[in-house]
């Protein structure tokens, strides 16, 4: 059975190639960022402004703002003491991770409806300043 060699550089070589071919160096930063990072995919999937999709987020993010250090055991006997003195073994270094991520997820809802309020003060603005330029029209 006679196998060919792949030369992967040389393949490598053509596709890099090809892609400074068809798209522009901003094109080919943006897709390392989409590449390397997951929540840039959704943002840019996202980038036009919806008013309706942002309270909506803002909401589920203050619905589960807070985070439970435990949460409700289930399993057999044997399965729920092991958890139990799993938890009992990890509360000491779990509860101050919590408490932080708690307060940053506090300061981000808050900073959230700030930006959410400044939007609605400079659409409100905006919508003064358009008519008054119509009106004078």
């Amino acid at each position: 059975m006679d196998q060919e060699r792949i030369d992967v550089e040389k393949l490598l070589q053509e596709v890099r190639s090809e892609i400074e071919e068809r798209y522009t160096p901003e094109d080919i930063k943006r897709f390392e960022l989409v590449a390397n990072d997951e929540s840039f995919i959704r943002l840019s999937c996202e980038n036009s402004y919806n008013d309706s999709v942002c309270t909506e987020r803002i909401i589920h993010c203050l619905e589960g703002q807070t985070v439970k250090v435990e949460r409700e055991m289930k399993g057999s006997f044997p399965a729920r003491f092991v958890k139990k003195l799993a938890r009992k073994l990890s509360r000491p270094f779990i509860v101050p991770i919590v408490e932080d991520q708690n307060s940053f997820n506090s300061d981000v809802t808050i900073v959230l409806y700030q930006l959410l309020s400044r939007l609605d003060e400079q659409e409100r603005v905006i919508s003064e300043l358009r008519d008054q330029v119509e009106s004078k029209g």
